[in-house]
């Protein structure tokens, strides 16, 4: 078997390389739109007091605001 060089390679399997850019390109494009969704979720904090605690020392508590799921 004689060894053939990466432009012959690329030459005779061009469809198969090109279909392999196109899905590596489909799955990052996949991958930036679930990343860019996910950050546009937003945080609110909401602090309460009841008569026995100290005003600085506030109940905590995190609530998603935009959050349908």
């Amino acid at each position: 078997m004689p060894k053939k060089n990466i432009a012959s390679l690329m030459r005779e399997h061009k469809t198969l390389i090109l279909i392999i850019a196109v899905v590596l390109f489909l799955l990052e494009l996949e991958i930036f739109a679930l990343a860019a969704m996910k950050s546009g979720r937003q945080s609110r904090l909401q602090l309460e007091y009841d008569g026995k605690e100290k005003p600085d020392q506030p109940k905590v508590h995190w609530d998603k605001v935009g959050d349908n799921g």
